[in-house]
């Protein structure tokens, strides 16, 4: 093999350009089942450094599951990745089809982006523009002092032109402002 073709590369950076590579298709509403194995894979690799760091319980291992139901719970979590990726192992293996939610990706990419910040990596535009999104649609998630920053920031009429702007051009009118103000990304 030609030593020149290949790449170094660490946990830490193949779990964030899976994740980078997952909102880039889930901003263009692009093929679910890729986004899923993408974002869980993600998701995996940011889970256990964390877990390696003893930083804060993510989704695999919330301290508010009974300890008898947590093997059960990462399970199910983990049934659809496992059954899209291995033919042979535990019941993903056995069965051949697989009712599958698009939205878990939601929760994938969610929780390894808080995986990120708790390992005190500084976010990229992409994964700061999937935090925007779910706020902007989805303003009902935020507390009160959240609603009120928003509010601060910005007026009723920015807050609709925001929210007006389609999912598969968000990501791109994100990247735009950050490259033409530098600002948005920690």
């Amino acid at each position: 093999m030609n030593t020149s073709s290949t790449i170094t590369i660490t946990k830490l950076q193949a779990a964030r350009r899976q994740l980078r590579s997952a909102i880039e298709l889930w901003f263009a509403d692009d093929d679910p089942i890729s986004i899923h194995t993408l974002a869980a894979a993600a998701h995996q690799i940011i889970h256990d450094l964390n877990r390696r760091n003893k930083g804060p319980a993510m989704m695999l291992d919330s301290k508010f599951i009974k300890d008898e139901y947590r093997k059960e719970l990462a399970s199910e979590i983990k049934h659809a990745s496992n059954f899209m990726k291995h033919a042979d192992r535990g019941k993903s293996g056995a069965a051949k089809t697989l009712e599958f939610n698009p939205e878990s990706n939601e929760y994938f990419i969610t929780f390894a982006i808080f995986g990120l910040e708790y390992l005190g990596e500084n976010l990229g535009a992409e994964e700061i523009a999937f935090e925007r999104w779910g706020i902007f649609q989805k303003p009902h998630l935020l507390t009160d002092a959240g609603k009120a920053l928003f509010e601060q920031t910005f007026t009723v009429d920015q807050l609709d032109k925001i929210r007006g702007i389609p999912k598969h051009e968000f990501l791109e009118t994100f990247r735009l402002l950050v490259r033409q103000t530098g600002a948005g990304t920690g």
